[in-house]
């Protein structure tokens, strides 16, 4: 089965929760789980992934937090799942970079998995956590 893991589902519920206030607004790790009821370590993990993968900016201190570091409508689920779990690729011989494949160039599949990986990359860059908090009914 093709899912993304926990970690990257809790991210975009943590997103979900900051792209309701205005870019720059600072929220703490245990504010956020409170606010949507993950474990404290877990959130402090997903927003350190976070901020690694430039969605968010770390700000130390006691005042300090997390913030967006662009609008919800610039935040692609895509964006999400690479800062979590690296870049996209649905096997090993379409992973950006890898040419350890010793049947690539003879392979009747490598050109088929390509397209499949670009048209899920697509619609992975379409939508955008401004899509993901509009009511689906």
């Amino acid at each position: 089965m093709f899912k993304i893991n926990r970690i990257t589902d809790y991210a975009v519920v943590i997103l979900n929760t900051m792209c309701h206030k205005d870019v720059g607004t600072l929220f703490s790790a245990a504010d956020l789980a409170e606010r949507t009821a993950i474990p404290l370590p877990t959130v402090s993990k997903t927003l350190k992934l976070l901020a690694k993968g430039k969605i968010l900016v770390s700000h130390r201190g006691v005042t300090g937090g997390y913030a967006l570091t662009r609008q919800p409508d610039e935040i692609t689920i895509a964006h999400i799942l690479e800062a979590i779990e690296g870049p996209l690729a649905l096997t090993a011989c379409v992973e950006e970079g890898d040419d350890d494949c010793d049947a690539k160039s003879y392979c009747p599949l490598s050109g088929q998995w390509e397209t499949m990986n670009k048209g899920i990359a697509d619609v992975l860059n379409s939508v955008t956590m401004k899509d993901m908090g509009k009511p689906i009914f």
